[in-house]
């Protein structure tokens, strides 16, 4: 809505001021349409690009140096394949075009699933779990899906030697309560408060040895507001890291 001057003493500011406010407007679209576009258009080379490379990997000597760069190559371009989608989300969620596709989903079903398959590829760390049979959401299952899987990943990245991760997820009268809880190396003061911001990143995860570029929790905070949910996050004083989503009805009151 456009500013009004009440007097015409203010015209001259408020006339600049519009012209301002409009060029932020036109400067924030043209950045989310940059992202959007950029992200599109780079999915397709990247796909030729790890298409190729697999397709050589299979032709070098197993197990040989050349082999394992490739491999390193390949790696390297799931890595910008995940960034690009992240970024691609995002850049839809900010120009509202992220519409989730409704359908009714057993989330007890999706938790028990994440707890079997973390099981299989992080044989070093302790899992458990609480679920809660047959909780069901009206979500979008893809998005749901990215959410708990970044949310997962974000609780093996950032866990301890022989860690542990529990998985939760009750239902009450209110709604439904589900959390990924883990420890944690010490966390910086502030970590509550900038975990979704994007390209945020704890102090002891800025090396490469870490992946990731601090996209996940930002996505996973886009897709939970889609839905009307509530995403957050507590880190207690000796390390432990909860995660929670809930209904946006629901009171977290399991919250510690």
């Amino acid at each position: 809505t456009a500013l009004v001057a009440p007097y015409k003493e203010f015209l001259n500011i408020v006339d600049s001021f519009e012209k301002l406010r409009l060029k932020l407007i036109q400067s924030f679209d043209k950045a989310r349409r940059f992202a959007s576009d950029a992200s599109h258009e780079l999915r397709t080379p990247l796909t030729i690009l790890r298409g190729n490379a697999e397709a050589i990997i299979k032709d070098l000597p197993i197990g040989s140096d050349e082999q394992i760069r490739m491999q390193m190559v390949i790696n390297e371009i799931d890595r910008l394949v995940t960034i690009t989608q992240k970024l691609l989300w995002l850049s839809r969620a900010d120009a509202n075009k992220l519409q989730p596709v409704y359908q009714e989903v057993n989330l007890s079903d999706v938790m028990g699933q994440w707890v079997l398959d973390a099981q299989t590829f992080n044989p070093k760390l302790k899992l458990t779990s609480d679920i809660q049979p047959k909780v069901f959401w009206k979500c979008d299952a893809d998005l749901i899906h990215q959410l708990i899987g970044n949310l997962y990943d974000n609780a093996v990245k950032y866990n301890v030697a022989n860690g542990w991760i529990h998985f939760r997820l009750q239902q009450d009268a209110s709604g439904f309560y589900l959390s990924i809880e883990n420890p944690s190396s010490p966390l910086p003061v502030d970590f509550e408060t900038k975990a979704f911001d994007r390209f945020y990143r704890a102090d002891d995860a800025r090396s490469r040895s870490i992946d990731g570029l601090g996209l996940g929790l930002s996505l996973c905070q886009e897709i939970a507001a889609v839905h009307e949910a509530q995403l957050q996050v507590k880190a207690s004083s000796d390390g432990i890291v909860i995660f929670t989503l809930t209904n946006a009805n629901h009171r977290p009151s399991l919250i510690t």
